[in-house]
């Protein structure tokens, strides 16, 4: 964990010096190893990182996209991650190492968010205080205690604070609509208007004094205090006027997170880095036939989500295709917008249960539109559950739909159509499917007979609802089910 805090670190420097020019796709340089770690986890969340740029940076600046190609090319023609004008650029600018030691036991650097005095803190207590250990670290000049709870809650209030002065330091989680992915100043000030106003006893309860408020400054009185406001706003008929879910949204952007971004990126990278290993390890990854066959079916498979409103689950060939679509972050949102009629969102905090079931919906709803098995794994496999099967028996009519759903789902799959396709076709099409398992599902069910494990916990695509969950994202409607190991949902 030492390693990625430092990496995130060194992320911020990177966007820094990304803002400071203009950079273009053609003679922007690489980032370290270290950094496109992070840089890549930030963009598997679209929304998240489309509001971020334009919220933390100028939001005139056009920053470039992930340079996937050139850091490909570049390692073939090195055999490493090496570019002399990228360390050159990058040394000049940043003063910090090319490669980053994971051994690096210097101290680390905090800005208190009392004092505003930087003060030194071992790396060992550094990551300690990052996991959320309940040991409070303490200011060394003015003794004020913090956590990540607290460093979170500051960052909010002085976001209110920010935004009552100037209102142009606009809040998180408010620019970004997570329904469609729209951007709008004009809504996000209208929110904040009404749910911030300095002229509220409740927000100065927040804001006031700043110097001596650390007792109160947590999630506990923060979201007292915002229940105060809008009760207060529900009596004068204006709560109306408010984004459903706005809240919600707001506080996930910040809760349990200390760095100016709106999702805890540290989290994202290591749930990230199973579905990455089992990609690795799946020899199927090379093959052209696979990946050939994999942009066709991501291609269908948004065509599925634009005419579902329900939540869908990606195998992990469509999933590898989707990843890779997401970190050409402006490519993206222009072709889900231009084709889907909204930017597709991606979470990957879903419940194992909700995934289950959302592939198993995606599976039939596949096979109705297609008339083709979409994996080779049957989807009542996770679907068919211990109380489901317990209900079928108590509850006759449930069983008959139950046993309904069953044939419908095992339509989808791949495994009765073997000997037809064989025989029709003249070959082997089940090979097209035999990397299409679902993932984040089961780690120990194997993708293929041959091929390794599922991965890790994986994401879908939502519906158009925007209700958020548990967790710090998304749980229905922008946040869909998951699939494939890693991937997220889509609102």
């Amino acid at each position: 964990m030492r390693y990625l805090l430092r990496a995130q670190e060194r992320y911020i420097l990177w966007l820094d010096l990304l803002g400071s020019r203009n950079f273009n796709d053609d003679n922007m340089p690489i980032p370290p190893i270290d950094v496109c770690y992070i840089w890549h986890s930030h963009l598997l969340s679209p929304l998240r990182y489309y509001e971020d740029m334009l919220r933390i940076y100028d939001p005139q600046q056009k920053f470039p996209d992930f340079p996937l190609k050139r850091l490909h090319d570049i390692w073939e023609k090195n055999n490493g991650h090496t570019d002399s004008n990228s360390e050159s650029i990058w040394a000049e600018r940043t003063k910090q190492p090319w490669v980053l030691d994971p051994n690096d036991s210097s101290d680390f650097k905090i800005n208190c968010p009392w004092c505003k005095e930087d003060v030194q803190i071992s790396w060992m207590n550094y990551v300690n205080l990052m996991k959320a250990i309940k040991a409070d670290e303490k200011c060394p000049k003015c003794r004020a205690p913090y956590s990540v709870e607290t460093l979170g809650a500051k960052r909010f209030i002085d976001d209110i604070s920010s935004w009552n002065k100037y209102k142009t330091q606009y809040i998180g989680g408010t620019l970004v609509d997570l329904k469609d992915g729209s951007y709008s100043e004009t809504l996000a000030t209208n929110d904040s208007l009404l749910l911030f106003t300095a002229q509220s006893t409740h927000i100065c309860n927040l804001t006031f004094p700043e110097s001596t408020n650390w007792k109160k400054c947590n999630w506990k009185h923060i979201i007292k205090q915002l229940n105060l406001q809008i009760k207060d706003l529900r009596k004068t008929q204006k709560l109306k006027d408010v984004r459903a879910k706005i809240v919600r949204r707001i506080i996930f952007a910040y809760s349990g997170i200390p760095s100016p971004f709106s999702i805890d990126l540290i989290s994202a990278v290591r749930r990230q880095r199973e579905f990455t290993e089992k990609m690795v390890n799946n020899k199927w990854i090379d093959c052209i036939e696979v990946q050939k066959n994999a942009t066709i079916r991501y291609n269908k498979f948004l065509s599925l989500m634009k005419e579902q409103n329900t939540l869908l689950v990606p195998t992990l060939d469509i999933d590898l295709a989707w990843h890779t679509h997401q970190i050409h972050a402006s490519s993206y949102r222009a072709f889900t917008q231009k084709n889907i009629g909204r930017i597709i969102n991606h979470d990957d905090t879903l419940t194992k249960g909700v995934l289950s079931n959302g592939f198993a919906v995606t599976a039939r709803a596949w096979y109705k539109k297609y008339h083709e098995p979409y994996t080779h794994v049957c989807p009542s496999k996770y679907w068919l559950t211990t109380t489901k099967k317990v209900m079928s028996v108590i509850v006759p009519p449930y069983g008959l739909l139950v046993l309904y759903r069953l044939k419908k789902y095992r339509k989808a799959t791949n495994k009765k159509n073997r000997k037809h396709n064989k025989k029709d076709k003249g070959k082997d099409t089940d090979n097209l499917y035999k990397y299409s398992g679902v993932c984040g599902v089961n780690e120990s069910t194997p993708v293929t007979k041959s091929h390794g494990k599922c991965g890790g916990c994986g994401g879908g695509c939502g519906g158009y609802g925007v209700n958020c969950g548990d967790g710090g994202g998304c749980s229905s409607g922008c946040g869909g089910c998951g699939g494939c190991g890693g991937c997220g949902g889509c609102g």
